[in-house]
């Protein structure tokens, strides 16, 4: 079975709630991160819709509530940007919509880091493919022979890590790792439930909440920097006052270390084009 559509979360959702599949691949979602942020679609359409009226499009994300006939438990979903059943490897995509050296291969490059930073913050269990981590590429052609193609171990040094004149494999697997290393020392990322705080066609901004933990994570999906900070109102009909409490009291850059600016009971954050900012309590 392969779902990948964002209607298909109907049959996965069969799957796990009257079926008994503990853990199934979350192909829609895997769809969605890929039509969105390397082909520039519509983060609301996708991903969540903003609940302004009843009769906007549900993205995949707003499958996840059990209690709405969503599913039974979303955090144990495999979440993935590719594997050797999909027409490309998330890098070969990124190659598309990004062609040719230079600038065309750091677009290619910032979009992949920004699929993985996704796939690290957004419920479930990431799964990585091999070759993934160094934006080794690949294409279906009739078979998936090239799907599968050798890991490029010549990239690969001598204390284990690629070799920094190879600048991509270098680039997105330094970022893979931190991704990674986050993720294990936050208890909001791995098994943290979710609260949508903003949600447009370019912007997506979301809480991950656990007992004793939170991670505020925004993805800016245009090209271009935010002109002024996004205002995140911390509405307390919403989100826990606990989680307030933690949010206000402390959260920091996951990269730079620099706090969080909360006015007002407003955070207030600016984020680059085709780049996504983690907020975290512990950033060592």
């Amino acid at each position: 079975m392969l779902c990948e559509g964002k209607g298909d979360v109907a049959t996965l959702l069969q799957y796990q709630n009257y079926h008994d599949f503990d853990s199934i691949f979350d192909f829609p979602l895997c769809t969605a991160l890929r039509s969105t942020l390397i082909y520039d679609e519509s983060l609301r359409y996708w991903l969540a819709r903003p609940r302004l009226s009843d009769d906007e499009p549900l993205g995949v994300l707003d499958d996840d509530n059990p209690f709405k006939g969503g599913y039974r438990n979303a955090g144990r979903l495999v979440t993935l940007l590719d594997n050797h059943d999909l027409q490309r490897r998330i890098m070969s995509h990124a190659r598309t919509k990004h062609p040719g050296e230079g600038p065309g291969l750091d677009w290619a490059i910032r979009v992949t880091k920004l699929c993985l930073g996704a796939l690290f913050t957004i419920r479930g269990i990431p799964q990585l493919y091999y070759g993934t981590e160094v934006g080794l590429e690949g294409w279906k052609d009739g078979d998936d022979r090239d799907l599968r193609r050798d890991f490029p171990w010549h990239v690969i040094g001598k204390d284990n890590h690629p070799k920094e004149q190879f600048h991509k494999e270098h680039e997105i697997y330094t970022w893979t790792r931190d991704l990674i290393n986050l993720r294990k020392g936050n208890a909001a990322l791995k098994y943290g439930t979710t609260i949508t705080l903003w949600s447009d066609d370019l912007v997506y901004a979301f809480l991950r909440l656990s007992t004793d933990d939170a991670a505020l994570v925004i993805i800016n999906n245009g090209y271009l920097d935010m002109a002024s900070p996004i205002q995140l109102t911390l509405n307390p009909e919403i989100i826990p006052q606990r989680a307030i409490d933690m949010i206000t009291g402390g959260l920091k850059n996951w990269k730079t270390g620099e706090a969080l600016t909360v006015h007002d009971n407003k955070a207030l954050v600016a984020v680059q084009g085709k780049t996504i900012d983690i907020f975290c309590r512990d950033v060592s």
